[in-house]
C-alpha cells in the first residue's frame, strides 16, 4: 500500500529531473508563501507543511542530470565523481546530487560492488596518520594536505572501474553465507 498526501506518494515517488527552472520557481513560491505557516502554533502542522519544500529541494538536487543520463541516485553520484575525479567532494554535495539522504549506501555500493576507487576522507586521514610517505603521496595526488581533509569528504581516485570487484564481492558474500550455516 502506498502512503500518500495532497502532494502524492510520501515514501517513494517518481520525480522529473528535466525541469530544473520549474522546480526552482515552485520552491521559491512555496517558501515565500510559507511565512503564514511558520506563524501557526502547532509544531506538527509546521513540519507537515515543510514536506513539499523538502521534496522540491530533492527535485532540485537531481536536476543537473537529464533522466536519460543518470536515472538513479547511484548513476548520478558516479557521474558527478567522474566529472570531478581526484577532487575532494563533500558529503552534502553527494546528498544533493543523489537526491536522497541514503547517498552513503550508494557510495558504498559503487566502491564495493561496482569497483569504483572511492575513498572517504576518514580513510585518507588514517592512511596519512599511519605513514608519512603515504601522507606526501596523498598530497601529491590530490593537491591537498591530509590535515585539511575532512572525514565526511570523498574522492574518486581512479576513473577506471575495477570490473572484477563484483566477482570478489559475490565470493565474499558466498563465503559468509557458508560460514554462517
Amino acid at each position: 500500500m502506498e502512503v500518500t498526501d495532497k502532494q502524492g506518494p510520501i515514501l517513494r515517488r517518481s520525480r522529473s529531473n528535466d525541469q530544473p527552472e520549474a522546480n526552482r520557481r515552485a520552491l521559491v513560491e512555496f517558501l515565500t508563501n510559507f511565512a503564514d505557516e511558520i506563524q501557526k502554533p502547532d509544531l506538527r502542522a509546521k513540519v507537515v507543511a515543510l514536506v513539499p519544500a523538502f521534496r522540491k529541494i530533492s527535485d532540485r538536487g537531481i536536476s543537473p542530470f537529464p533522466k536519460s543520463d543518470a536515472p538513479a541516485a547511484r548513476d548520478r553520484i558516479i557521474a558527478y565523481f567522474l566529472r570531478y575525479p581526484r577532487t575532494m567532494i563533500d558529503a552534502d554535495e553527494l546528498m544533493v546530487v543523489s537526491g536522497t539522504t541514503k547517498w552513503a549506501r550508494r557510495v558504498e555500493d559503487l566502491r564495493v560492488k561496482f569497483g569504483w576507487a572511492i575513498l572517504s576522507g576518514e580513510t585518507l586521514v588514517q592512511m596519512a596518520d599511519d605513514d608519512a610517505l603515504e601522507s606526501a603521496g596523498i598530497e601529491a595526488a590530490l593537491g591537498v594536505h591530509p590535515s585539511n581533509i575532512k572525514t565526511d569528504q570523498y574522492v574518486l581516485t581512479r576513473t577506471v572501474q575495477d570490473r572484477r570487484a563484483p566477482c570478489r564481492w559475490n565470493s565474499l558474500i558466498e563465503s559468509r553465507r557458508r560460514d554462517h550455516h
